[in-house]
């Protein structure tokens, strides 16, 4: 586990390549190799020899999700985007693709999860509101994500067991990019607050148990 991965280009014009930078050897190379295609978001898997990531080219009318084997360097194009697909990231030990999709009736973006063996693909959050930023607790019973409630973007975990949401952040401004730390109590986010851009961090049971009393 000696990659650093990153994205780079313009963001402006949605011209971005997935770079996957080698800390041993100091190579570079670009996952994105395709003819006019792009690329953001990647994530590692547990084994830290695979990358899930959103692409697109310029003739597509939707974002796609693909993953990409270090070892052999082949992507694998899953063939999602009937809608726009972003926010890719491993879980289920590494067995399926958690990503968020634009459901086509209700509008709303909300996450659904894609089996690497079966390929099929199920809704594990739907909700009358615009879901972003997905992130999966290290023991895998939560979900945390991104809202956009009231006009603005707020902090929410989903815990799978029950299929219970709890609003984390009531804030003025937005929250958004959710990520645990070492456990499932440790999250860090960012945020705006007036002028001010920050990262943060909370308690998640100190807050899950505030919302129920």
């Amino acid at each position: 586990k000696h990659y650093l991965m990153y994205t780079e280009g313009y963001q402006d014009t949605g011209e971005t390549e997935v770079i996957l930078h080698d800390l041993q050897s100091g190579e570079s190379r670009i996952i994105t190799t395709g003819d006019k295609e792009f690329g953001a978001i990647a994530q590692f898997n547990k084994a830290g020899d695979k990358v899930v990531y959103a692409f697109w080219t310029p003739d597509q009318q939707h974002p796609d999700i693909a993953v990409y084997d270090i070892a052999t360097g082949l992507n694998e194009q899953l063939g999602l985007n009937s809608t726009e697909c972003w926010r890719p990231v491993f879980w289920q030990n590494d067995t399926e693709i958690l990503y968020i999709h634009q459901n086509e009736n209700s509008g709303y973006f909300e996450v659904n999860s894609y089996s690497l063996e079966s390929k099929e693909t199920r809704n594990i959050i739907a909700r009358p509101y615009d879901i972003w930023d997905i992130a999966v607790s290290p023991t895998e019973k939560f979900i945390a994500y991104a809202g956009k409630t009231e006009g603005n973007w707020n902090i929410f975990i989903h815990e799978l067991e029950t299929g219970s949401d709890y609003q984390l952040t009531y804030g003025s401004g937005d929250e958004w990019d959710p990520s645990f730390g070492g456990t499932d109590r440790e999250l860090w986010f960012a945020g705006t607050a007036g002028i001010n851009n920050g990262i943060y961090y909370l308690t998640i049971n100190d807050s899950v148990t505030n919302n129920h009393n």
